[in-house]
């Protein structure tokens, strides 16, 4: 997930605070010589992060996720803004 925001096909939105807090305070547990390990920090604070790694996507795919709407009108009014990052961008219905 780290490589889809650095590349920059991956972002989220501000109004997503629970995420971006995860995201800003996550860490992984260092070893005797300060160098990171592959366990993180904390890790059963991370809810949403960890989720990630469930996900039902495949490579390649390009997500956006700026919240859940109760109508689609107020999905589309936040197009303009993900349009600034991806001109792609679009309102989908998720169904199961």
């Amino acid at each position: 997930m780290y490589g889809g925001f650095a590349s920059g096909e991956l972002f989220v939105f501000d109004d997503l605070p629970m995420l971006l807090d995860e995201l800003g305070s996550y860490s992984r547990k260092l070893d005797a010589d300060d160098e990171p390990t592959d366990e993180i920090d904390d890790k059963e604070s991370y809810h949403l992060l960890d989720s990630s790694r469930y996900a039902s996507l495949h490579p390649g795919y390009w997500v956006v996720f700026a919240g859940v709407y109760p109508s689609e009108p107020e999905a589309t009014s936040r197009l303009r803004e993900a349009r600034g990052v991806q001109r792609g961008a679009h309102t989908e219905r998720i169904s199961r």
